[in-house]
């Protein structure tokens, strides 16, 4: 999804996610595509390979 699309989603503005991709990228867990208009966001390689680790912290706070 695009900037707009999870501000949509979520039901949140836009600032409000260009903020928290931001930290997502700062720490490797999101990366942008390569377009500037209507960018996309990916996980990283780096979440990837931590990804059990991640659902295993979700559950427990769930």
């Amino acid at each position: 999804m695009n900037a707009n699309e999870l501000a949509e989603e979520l039901d949140v503005g836009y600032k409000t996610i260009r903020h928290h991709m931001d930290q997502l990228i700062e720490h490797d867990v999101v990366e942008p595509g390569d377009t500037d208009y209507a960018k996309l966001y990916f996980l990283t390689d780096r979440f990837e390979r931590n990804r059990e680790t991640f659902e295993e912290i979700m559950e427990r706070i769930e």
